[in-house]
């Protein structure tokens, strides 16, 4: 915009310009109103004023660019102006001060350049500023936003930033940490490792976390150590190198670690413990020197128990004084030998009177912290941090000696290896015995030769029984499962061993079955009888089933066997037949009952016919005769289904086309279903024949389009869907679009589909009321309906079924309440086509 009121300087003003510079667009103002209107409605890179105007003075055109435009540059090019002027007009922001003259005139484009070119830097300072902003924001929100702990130090190791997640991790607040050394949330124990790692990444640009996950220990404010992996990134910000540490809590994986760590090492010292109890008898039964056994047995208990030291000591009268150590085994050096006779021998002196007064079992779990040998801790200090047990061994309840066993593993001597223990010294105490009774110890070595190979063949022959075995305790927690178990339900070994058996079953079984159950087996009596249980993945199975009580010595019920037969099989054979035996015995009652039925109404309808012939033609009583024969035919057609029903109907079998039955039948439901119903057909375009009456077929097809126009009474859509499908082991009738409904066993109701065959799939789907649940099972059973009195005979599905299990298919329904209703009919497809008949 340039200001004059002199049109020759405005006109020189924009002839230099246009020598200079291109692409300007120049507004001239020459009055007050004008300068108002474009000042206050729009926006201008450079403003050009003279000071002297007729109308004004360049200070407050100057003012009032400034007011509304701060950032807009102004540039004085006058010939009346003085210094005074100037210094007060650049105060007010002015940007250059010209003279009006031939010579400064060519001052003003680069005057005008050089505003550009601070304008344009201007706009990128402020779009960078803005990116950085955006980026920082981003950034911070990313880091904010992140599952996994982020902290960033400088070289000498000081916390720059820490987001929220590390905050919550380590319990301090971002004031508390930022500034401080990285140590505070080290362990003092990894100090010198974190302070190495910075000295080596200094000398060679390396160290142990660059480009690595390392699991390490942290430290939280109040103390307490947390397991954490770390991965450690090397980044530059301002040509400062900085690291950021990705943070991972792996509390809970070490956790669940240290417990699979625990479980197995505790089963592989079950098995080890298990192996040295097996050892020992072999030992025990084919050694006769005491001498030879004593050493052997500790031997075992180091190289085969994993054990530090096991030695066996004998006590040489009743008092438990004047013991002796018989036999000592250490798998480690001579050194620690020593060790173990000079100090750690005499640590136990006391513990050992202890055993052998009392006749109890002792254990150490930290020797050098045991108050019970406090008053020997002078002699001095362990060497190994020891875990100790000390079991007596007794012979007719006599104590004569101690078997001491010791360890320097961790989480030692639970429950269950205390048990092991103990076995494992009554076996010695045993042998002890044993071998001090010569003169019967080739009756026990055969005993035990003849118990071990019955036990092998007890175990061989309940692993590969076809019987289900199963052992539980006395509150039916399950010890063990044989192999068919498995098999049969679908537990594994490691699943089942620990439950309940009560997983297995079922609300179906009456509870008065189990009452009468749990009552025999605590009184030791034996119970038959069969269940229905459920497997893992929740199909039902039938066993027969025999449990009793297992016995100890004192009569004491200890545990529970339970011998298992499934049956599921002969069941389901069983049902078959007592559906098949069912329906054959009341399809005989029908057809017989049909055919006298039919006798009865034939004569009706005849002595109907005599009386409306013989009626005058205005008789009142020919509308009741009429109405006697329109009963006469509804009663016929009951007869037809009755015969059709019970199988003593004319059938026509021959191969047909599927297709043009069912366009024709289409054809004549459109008409008397009515416009309130539109029945769609959906089917393939391949050729499908089957083998059948085509008369039954288009029976089926409307017997149940017309359940389905029933269920919906205010009209709606019946779909009918036709395919061909394979049923094969990958068949899945999810893929149906609606889930068969299957009998009690999980299987088709007409087991006899054939695997590996093609079947016409025929489903008619409403979306009526639906059918009840507790109504589905007698779906299919002559004369059930669920329609109101008078409205249905219950002969229409049964005598569907009736057609469909004759020609060897299957049907099925699936309903839901409000939703509708899909039936599934599968029929045998055959290959040959229909012959023609001339």
């Amino acid at each position: 915009m340039v200001i004059d009121d002199n049109p020759d300087d405005r006109f020189l003003i924009k002839r230099e310009l246009d020598r200079n510079l291109s692409n300007l667009n120049i507004i001239e103002i020459n009055n007050i109103e004008l300068f108002h209107k474009y000042n206050n409605n729009y926006n201008f890179d450079i403003v050009i004023t003279d000071y002297q105007l007729q109308w004004s003075d360049g200070i407050y055109i100057l003012k009032e660019i400034k007011q509304k435009h701060p950032n807009c540059p102004v540039i004085m090019y006058t010939a009346t102006g003085s210094e005074e002027i100037a210094v007060e007009a650049m105060k007010s922001g002015l940007e250059d001060y010209i003279l009006k003259s031939s010579k400064h005139i060519k001052k003003l484009p680069l005057t005008i350049k050089r505003i550009i070119n601070n304008i344009d830097k201007s706009k990128q300072l402020t779009i960078t500023r803005k990116q950085l902003l955006e980026s920082e924001e981003k950034y911070k929100t990313i880091l904010s936003s992140l599952i996994d702990g982020v902290i960033t130090i400088n070289k000498q190791g000081i916390i720059k930033d820490i987001n929220k997640s590390a905050l919550e991790l380590f319990g301090y607040t971002k004031d508390e940490l930022l500034g401080k050394n990285i140590l505070v949330l080290i362990p003092d124990n990894y100090h010198d490792q974190h302070k190495l790692s910075l000295f080596n990444y200094k000398q060679s640009n390396m160290g142990p976390f660059k480009g690595k996950i390392i699991e390490v220990k942290g430290l939280k404010k109040n103390n307490q150590l947390i397991d954490i992996s770390i991965s450690v990134s090397e980044i530059i910000i301002d040509k400062k190198i900085l690291f950021t540490a990705i943070i991972q809590d792996i509390r809970i994986r070490k956790s669940i670690e240290r417990k699979i760590l625990l479980q197995s090492t505790s089963i592989q010292r079950m098995n080890r413990i298990l192996n040295c109890i097996i050892g020992s008898m072999d030992i025990l039964f084919y050694e006769t020197d005491e001498k030879i056994i004593l050493p052997k047995i500790c031997n075992i208990l180091t190289s085969t128990g994993g054990y530090q030291i096991a030695w066996i000591g004998y006590s040489n009268n009743c008092n438990g004084d004047n013991f002796t150590i018989e036999a000592i085994k250490n798998d480690t050096t001579a050194q620690s030998l020593m060790n173990f006779k000079n100090v750690l021998y005499r640590y136990n002196i006391d513990i050992i009177e202890t055993v052998l007064k009392k006749g109890e079992m002792i254990i150490q779990r930290d020797i050098y912290l045991d108050k019970l040998i406090e008053k020997n801790k002078n002699i001095g200090k362990i060497p190994i941090n020891y875990s100790s047990i000390l079991l007596p061994l007794k012979i007719n309840d006599l104590t004569i000696g101690v078997l001491s066993v010791y360890t320097t593993a961790e989480n030692v001597f639970d429950t269950q290896e205390i048990n092991f223990l103990k076995n494992f010294a009554s076996t010695l105490s045993f042998g002890i015995k044993t071998l001090r009774n010569q003169t019967e110890i080739q009756k026990i070595q055969k005993k035990l030769a003849k118990q071990k190979i019955e036990l092998s063949k007890l175990i061989k022959a309940v692993e590969q029984s076809p019987s289900i075995v199963i052992i539980t305790d006395i509150n039916g927690i399950v010890e063990y499962v044989n192999p068919k178990f498995c098999e049969i339900t679908g537990y594994s070994h490691g699943e089942i061993v620990g439950k309940n058996i009560n997983i297995l079953n079922t609300e179906i079984t009456n509870s008065l079955i189990y009452k009468d159950l749990y009552s025999k087996i605590k009184n030791k009596k034996e119970w038959r009888g069969i269940l229905k249980n459920k497997k893992k993945n929740g199909e039902y199975f039938w066993i027969s089933n025999s449990i009793s009580a297992i016995v100890d010595s004192s009569g004491k019920i200890v545990n529970y066997l339970s011998v298992q037969k499934d049956i599921t099989n002969e069941k389901m054979i069983e049902e078959q037949l007592r559906q098949s035996q069912k329906m054959e015995a009341i399809g005989r009652l029908a057809g017989g009952i049909s055919h006298d039925y039919k006798n009865i109404l034939t004569g009706i309808s005849l002595c109907a016919d005599y009386m409306l012939n013989e009626l005058p033609k205005n008789s009142p009583l020919k509308a009741e005769v009429i109405e006697i024969k329109n009963n006469v035919k509804l009663a016929n057609s009951i007869t037809k289904q009755l015969l059709d029903f019970s199988k003593k109907r004319d059938t026509n079998s021959k191969v047909f086309h599927v297709f043009e039955v069912i366009n024709e039948t289409c054809t004549m439901l459109r008409r008397l279903l009515g416009k309130r119903y539109v029945l769609e057909l959906n089917q393939s375009q391949e050729n499908i024949f089957v083998n059948g009456d085509p008369v039954q077929f288009e029976q089926v097809i409307l017997n149940l389009v017309l359940n389905a126009k029933d269920s919906m009474p205010q009209g709606g859509i019946i779909d009918l869907k036709v395919r061909k499908v394979l049923i094969d082991d990958d068949f899945n009738v999810s893929n149906l679009g609606s889930e068969l409904i299957k009998n009690e066993f999980g299987k088709f109701v007409f087991p006899e589909m054939k695997n590996k065959n093609h079947y016409l799939l025929l489903q008619i789907k409403d979306h009526g009321i639906g059918i009840q649940e507790n109504e589905l099972p007698l779906l299919f059973e002559p004369f059930f309906t669920t329609k109101e009195p008078g409205k249905g005979t219950g002969l229409g599905l049964s005598t569907v079924y009736g057609i469909i299990r004759d020609w060897n298919g299957n049907i099925s329904v699936n309903s839901i309440k409000h939703v509708g209703t899909t039936f599934s009919i599968f029929i045998p497809i055959v290959n040959n086509k229909p012959s023609i008949n001339v």
